[in-house]
């Protein structure tokens, strides 16, 4: 995840699935994130990124699946 233009940028473009997000901050710790899909339609998706004690973004959630909503798919930070 980098800056692009002041705004949240994931490139993903040299994966199995090339795929580029760029987040647009709504307020809070909510975000709405375009997904660009080299091979298919893009779309777009509510994200919450929920920070720790250490200011720090501990997980990101996202509707990526509508039948789940509102429940959200968590990724959480892997700390080695």
């Amino acid at each position: 995840m980098s800056l692009n233009n002041g705004s949240l940028y994931i490139n993903a473009t040299d994966r199995t699935w090339p795929f580029i997000i760029e987040f647009e901050h709504v307020s809070g710790e909510h975000f709405l994130a375009n997904i660009f899909l080299k091979h298919d339609e893009s779309s777009a998706t509510k994200i919450r990124f929920q920070i720790g004690p250490d200011a720090v973004v501990d997980r990101m959630g996202g509707l990526f699946e509508e039948s789940m909503a509102p429940e959200l798919i968590w990724f959480d930070r892997v700390k080695e």
